[in-house]
C-alpha cells in the first residue's frame, strides 16, 4: 500500500486538497480501513525498556534494599531531587512501607520514562506507581553512577571525579 501512497504524496503536479481524494480512490476505503484496523498502537517512548524492568521488579527487590542499605551514595552538582529520592527509598525499604510518598521527587526521571509514571498516577494504581518510581530511582543511581554524577566517598572505581584532579597545593608544584 505504501509503494501505492507515496508516489501520489511526491508528485507536486497533484493539488494538496486533491491528494486525499485520489487515494482514498485509488486505494479504495475498505483497504485503507482494514490496514488501519491491523495496526498496532505504539510503543512507549523508551520501546517498553521500563515495562520489561517492572516485569523483573521482584527479582531486583530482592537485593536493591540490601544494596541501597550497604552503600552510601553523594550526588554532585544537578542530583539534588535523585539523591532525594534515593534517601527517601531507603526509608521506604527500612520502614517496609508500600506506596512512595506523595511529592516523592521525580525531577530526575528522564522524559522517555515519565509516561510511565503519569499513566499510573491517571490510574491511581499506587503499586505500579510505587514500582515504576522504585526502578527510576535505581536506573537514575545506575546512570548518575556511569556519569560520575552519582559518586560513592569510599569507592576507587565509583569516587567524586573531583578527587582525581590536582589540588591547588598541588597544582602550583606542578604549573610550570
Amino acid at each position: 500500500m505504501l509503494d501505492e501512497i507515496l508516489p501520489v504524496l511526491v508528485d507536486t503536479g497533484i493539488e494538496d486538497e486533491m491528494v486525499g481524494a485520489l487515494l482514498r480512490n485509488t486505494i479504495g476505503m475498505e483497504r485503507l480501513r482494514a490496514a488501519a484496523a491491523q495496526a498496532t498502537g505504539r510503543l512507549p517512548r523508551d520501546n517498553g525498556h521500563l515495562a520489561m524492568l517492572e516485569n523483573s521488579y521482584s527479582y531486583l527487590r530482592q537485593f536493591t534494599p540490601d544494596v541501597l542499605k550497604a552503600i552510601s551514595f553523594t550526588g554532585g552538582t544537578g542530583s539534588e531531587a535523585l539523591m532525594e529520592a534515593v534517601t527517601i527509598l531507603k526509608k521506604l525499604n527500612a520502614d517496609g512501607a508500600r506506596k512512595a510518598p506523595e511529592g516523592a521527587p521525580t525531577d530526575f526521571v528522564p522524559a522517555k520514562w515519565a509516561g510511565y509514571l503519569e499513566q499510573a498516577a491517571r490510574d491511581r494504581d499506587v503499586t505500579a506507581y510505587r514500582h515504576l518510581w522504585e526502578l527510576t530511582v535505581l536506573l537514575g543511581l545506575r546512570d548518575g553512577l556511569r556519569s560520575g554524577d552519582v559518586y560513592v566517598p569510599s569507592s576507587r572505581r565509583y569516587a567524586d571525579p573531583a578527587s582525581y584532579l590536582f589540588t591547588p597545593a598541588q597544582w602550583e608544584g606542578q604549573r610550570e
